[in-house]
């Protein structure tokens, strides 16, 4: 996948392996490490682009006197992808979490790659030992704020765009979509999803800035054996 160039909110952004092949040869559990944060990278650089798409067209819904609508369909199909993605990078930040534990524990094992169990190791082994050095991230905490925004759009099929429905004094008011109240209520709900995309992709970063601490210096040992 590409490498978003205009972010260091990446893994690989400003460090590369210059030795993959020797390095997949002799330490295969250090490249399945590797190959994780290219594909964390992969998904970051979809989903900043997205929730660069959608506060665009945000901003331009919130401002046109025309192709409102347009404007917003945009909007809420880039901010349902955003969503999506980044319920997929937490689920593989917590594999480069546990993977880099194995790494470092040789005599740890893993029953199950599966997500669930993925995290219930961490709980279970990673956080309870005592004796480890290194200073890992907690899972779980990317997609905090929308997590429960993508369980529902995944199950309920959530749209992101509000009802053109409001109740007032016991009565249903119907109005256009590009009326005042409801592109006010459409604004309040956007901004609200813009927050929680923010604040999650801030928690991506102190987890990046940690896993880099730990694992950098290791891959930048290993590579320098083969120059």
């Amino acid at each position: 996948m590409e490498t978003y160039e205009d972010t260091n909110i990446q893994f690989l952004y400003d460090f590369k392996i210059t030795n993959a092949y020797f390095i997949e040869k002799d330490e295969p559990k250090l490249y399945k490490i590797y190959e994780l944060l290219k594909l964390f990278d992969g998904v970051m650089y979809h989903t900043v682009k997205a929730q660069q798409h959608f506060i665009e067209n945000f901003k331009l819904y919130s401002k046109a006197n025309e192709k409102e609508f347009n404007y917003l369909v945009e909007a809420t199909y880039h901010l349902n992808y955003c969503i999506r993605n980044i319920s997929t990078l937490d689920d593989i930040m917590n594999r480069i979490i546990v993977e880099i534990y194995l790494y470092m524990i040789p005599t740890a094992r893993l029953k199950s790659r599966k997500s669930d169990y993925i995290k219930d190791y961490y709980y279970s082994t990673i956080l309870k030992d005592e004796l480890i050095e290194i200073k890992l991230p907690a899972v779980g905490k990317i997609n905090r704020n929308t997590k429960n925004t993508r369980h529902i759009a995944t199950h309920n099929g959530i749209t992101f765009i509000v009802e053109n429905v409001i109740e007032e004094n016991g009565m249903s008011a119907f109005y256009g979509f590009d009326s005042s109240i409801i592109k006010e209520k459409q604004t309040k709900t956007l901004n609200k999803y813009r927050r929680y995309i923010y604040k999650d992709l801030e928690k991506a970063k102190i987890s990046i800035i940690q896993i880099k601490k730990v694992l950098f210096p290791i891959l930048d040992e290993v590579d320098r054996r083969y120059f």
